[in-house]
């Protein structure tokens, strides 16, 4: 479901990723170690969908053997898919001299992925508002915040819409449906720690970039 309030701390917390996850940045989603480690961070960039979905998918499949094939197609590489064809589209406007970015954190309890273009961002309140009111605003009818608001997955945003994050849990919380904003887990940010860490890998990143 998409909850525009959840920040990308509040899921990495629960996802349960430490400061060791971001201790070795992998940069080949074919390195072993994004397999074998507990916890792992891989960043990859390229232009369009079709050189990155494919590396992605492979890596996702080994990563999470464990999950069941259904629900990691559902509620993880069907997103991927969405969210990268959205990067390339109306981000980066199928502009061939932009990137897109991943960032991904995996553990052993779930996967935080986040996707970044190069556009100029959008309204997210507003075209989400939009999209939940049903205004036929939409090329498409808006499909793939229709699959976002579906999944048992964790969609928001952040960037100012330039960056995409999806939250994916290997194991669902048995009985529960997905909390909503008025719950504590939304309200609550992630420890100070977790949050320096992310704060300097995502500098690091962007001088990386730059």
């Amino acid at each position: 479901m998409i909850d525009l309030n959840h920040t990308q701390e509040q899921m990495l917390a629960e996802i349960k990723a430490s400061a060791k996850a971001f201790a070795n940045c992998l940069r080949d989603p074919a390195d072993p170690g994004f397999v074998a480690l507990d916890e792992a961070c891989l960043m990859v960039q390229g232009k369009t969908p079709h050189e990155l979905l494919a590396i992605l998918k492979a890596a996702f499949t080994a990563r999470c053997a464990d999950v069941p094939p259904q629900q990691l197609s559902r509620d993880l590489l069907y997103l991927l898919k969405k969210g990268l064809g959205n990067a390339y589209k109306w981000g980066n406007q199928k502009d061939p001299t932009k990137r897109i970015t991943i960032e991904i954190v995996a553990t052993k309890t779930g996967v935080l992925v986040t996707i970044s273009d190069e556009g100029e961002g959008f309204d997210v309140q507003g075209i989400i508002g939009q999209f939940r009111s049903g205004e036929r605003h939409f090329i498409h009818g808006g499909s793939g915040f229709r699959h976002f608001e579906k999944s048992q997955s964790l969609i928001s945003y952040a960037n100012g819409g330039r960056t995409l994050l999806i939250r994916f849990l290997c194991v669902p919380e048995p009985g529960k449906t997905m909390a909503t904003a008025a719950s504590p887990a939304f309200r609550t940010p992630g420890d100070r720690e977790l949050t320096a860490t992310v704060s300097e890998f995502t500098e690091n990143a962007v001088r990386t970039l730059i």
